[in-house]
């Protein structure tokens, strides 16, 4: 919020002139479907969201609605919206965190038992894909796929866990239910020492997820 204020002040100070509205979604009267029901957007022009995935997704469909430039400000994804001209991402997007993931296999987990588990969901094969790919450019690494159902328990998980070595499961899932239904069974994991769990970037915006052992 500082951080705008002082580059509306800017704005002004070099002839620009710009209002700022902050909408606090985590009140009653901020709440999107209430806003997108008003006329308090009527007049803006661009949109600046800090916000999860759903609120994400529920902002993109008012700013086409209401021909808004949308500014992704902390979701680091595209949240399956491509192609879009007046949607900007301001973080890194999948591919970049799927990079990152990747190098820090290498670097930390070379010999591990690597497992990248995943629904039956085209945004899933996505982001297989991607990380194929990454694989394919650079230096091999052994991992597995594993296609797991909605619902599923941390039996069907740990089957696909060594217990005589590291694991490294990775959730290639940006759906936040079923990557907080993953979190929650694998935490019941009880040989924790063993296995590094890893997400998407839409865990970072997981209430439930946070603080999880």
């Amino acid at each position: 919020f500082e951080g705008a204020s002082l580059a509306i002040d800017s704005l002004n100070k070099a002839g620009y002139l710009a209002t700022m509205k902050v909408f606090d979604l985590q009140s009653k009267s901020g709440s999107i479907p209430l806003l997108a029901n008003s006329s308090e957007l009527d007049n803006l022009n661009i949109l600046i969201s800090h916000t999860n995935g759903t609120e994400y997704l529920q902002l993109v469909a008012i700013a086409k609605e209401k021909n808004l430039t949308l500014i992704n400000a902390n979701y680091p994804n595209d949240g399956g919206i491509r192609n879009s001209k007046s949607v900007f991402i301001a973080n890194p997007k999948i591919n970049s965190h799927i990079t990152v993931l990747y190098n820090q296999i290498i670097k930390r987990w070379p010999d591990a038992n690597i497992v990248w588990f995943k629904s039956n969901d085209q945004g899933d094969e996505r982001l297989l894909s991607i990380f194929n790919d990454q694989i394919n450019a650079a230096r091999k690494i052994q991992f597995k796929t594993v296609l797991i159902p909605s619902a599923f328990t941390v039996n069907e998980l740990s089957a696909h866990i060594d217990s005589n070595k590291t694991n490294v499961l990775i959730l290639g899932s940006l759906d936040d239910a079923f990557s907080n239904d993953f979190a929650r069974a694998i935490s019941s994991y009880p040989k924790k020492g063993i296995i590094h769990v890893v997400g998407m970037p839409n865990w970072d915006g997981l209430k439930e997820i946070q603080g999880k052992a």
